[in-house]
């Protein structure tokens, strides 16, 4: 712990100098833009939250996400808790979750409150604490705070974990794992994604560990249930009869898989959605194409699509909506621990298929096993599994297989808010 405090401090005292050097806010601001936003984004901000916490006379429940794909994780449970009439405060440390969710809340859609997370410093905690006075605190998946953690349990406020996954490589199994491990003893209930992630945590000493499954399943049903329409897409779609999907591709091993098998099979037509918008990522896909390619933002009404093999959609926050004019999909991330969702397709009935690094990701492997998901590496391997895609009536079998997969898994929302609600018996946790 005492190395941990030395680094918030240390990280404590750069936000002030860069706070007081307008030089060094100009150098983050052209050449290390997200940074200079989370820095930024921090000034001021504990007087920020007291002030707009101020007048809250509701429970109030915080849940902290590290990124807006965990708060995606999280959303049903959001909804649930503001119908139960409680206020609802969401932070991120990061700067891409915290401006996402903004632009969505404008009007309180999402969440009653939503903040950048002060920094893990013990008295910024304690006022940050005093100011939102929460009833609840959640953690989604996997970004714990040893000070926040430390002292929810000095002020015996409950504090949950929705989503975690403890792969057998998990730090939280290893001797240096220790000082986390201690300080989620603050946990009331550890709600995890499986079975396997229960016995490994009850293996290092936790007993108050319950497998509840992953409300983006939820989230994603209620997406794909959503009357959504994007004109150019649905245009492009009629020009072929089967749309293809890569979505959340920019790892340079996915881009070369997909671009290859695009340029083999021309006939074919691709909706490629990158995970960032950077114009250079976007350039990167376009360059390795061989075939027509338009970008989205480039259409309107009148753009003809008959002979564009490639629609790249360089829009923001669209993805999970766009899977519903595919027939099947290439998830992107999976050559990192990072694989994106791949249950934002399967809740269309779409088999999906991904990279080999899986270690974090169960239900992308407990989909590679049923084989309404797949794993490859090389140019070949996406080849194969392509090719079986283009036999109707195994893809028709595999699409129904998804589509029930996806139902059985539906309902974990309801076990997580009942345990948020009822305050589930601590059990006792040992070390």
């Amino acid at each position: 712990m005492g190395i941990y405090q030395l680094l918030i401090s240390l990280v404590d005292r750069l936000l002030h100098i860069v706070w007081n050097s307008p030089r060094l806010q100009h150098y983050l601001f052209t050449h290390r833009p997200k940074v200079y936003k989370v820095v930024m984004g921090q000034r001021e901000l504990l007087d920020h939250i007291a002030a707009t916490m101020a007048r809250e006379q509701r429970e109030v429940y915080w849940l902290h996400a590290s990124s807006y794909g965990e708060y995606n994780v999280i959303r049903p449970v959001v909804q649930r808790l503001r119908t139960a009439e409680r206020a609802v405060v969401i932070t991120f440390f990061s700067s891409t979750g915290y401006e996402m969710l903004q632009a969505k809340n404008k009007h309180g859609e999402e969440a009653d409150y939503v903040f950048y997370l002060p920094l893990d410093k013990k008295c910024y905690v304690r006022r940050f604490l005093d100011s939102v006075k929460p009833q609840r605190a959640v953690f989604a998946i996997s970004e714990y705070w040893m000070n926040y953690l430390n002292e929810l349990q000095r002020r015996k406020i409950p504090a949950f974990v929705v989503s975690m996954s403890v792969p057998e490589s998990s730090y939280l199994l290893k001797w240096y794992g220790y000082p986390i491990r201690k300080a989620l003893n603050a946990m009331q209930t550890m709600m995890v994604l499986d079975e396997g992630s229960k016995e490994r945590l009850q293996q290092v000493g936790f007993c108050n560990v319950v497998v509840t499954g992953d409300p983006l399943f939820d989230n994603a049903v209620a997406i794909a249930r959503e009357d959504y329409h994007h004109p150019v897409v649905e245009r492009f779609a009629k020009t072929t009869n089967g749309l293809l999907v890569a979505g959340s591709i920019n790892d340079e091993r996915d881009v070369a898989l997909v671009t290859q098998l695009v340029n083999r099979h021309s006939e074919r037509k691709w909706l490629i959605v990158p995970h960032e918008l950077k114009d250079q990522c976007i350039c990167s896909i376009e360059q390795r194409l061989t075939v027509k390619c338009l970008r989205s933002s480039q259409c309107d009404d009148q753009t003809l699509l008959d002979d564009v093999q490639v629609l790249i959609v360089d829009e923001l926050g669209q993805l999970a909506r766009l899977y519903r004019y595919g027939r099947w999909a290439y998830v992107g991330g999976g050559f990192t621990p990072y694989l994106h969702s791949v249950i934002e397709p399967v809740v269309y009935g779409m088999p999906v298929v991904y990279g080999p690094r899986l270690e974090r990701k169960p239900v992308a492997r407990e989909m590679a096993r049923m084989g309404i998901g797949g794993v490859v590496e090389t140019p070949g391997e996406l080849e194969q599994w392509w090719t079986a895609m283009e036999d109707d009536h195994r893809l028709k079998r595999l699409q129904q297989q998804a589509l029930q997969y996806a139902q059985r898994q539906a309902g974990a929302t309801d076990r997580v808010v009942e345990i948020l609600l009822s305050g589930t018996a601590r059990k006792e946790v040992g070390e």
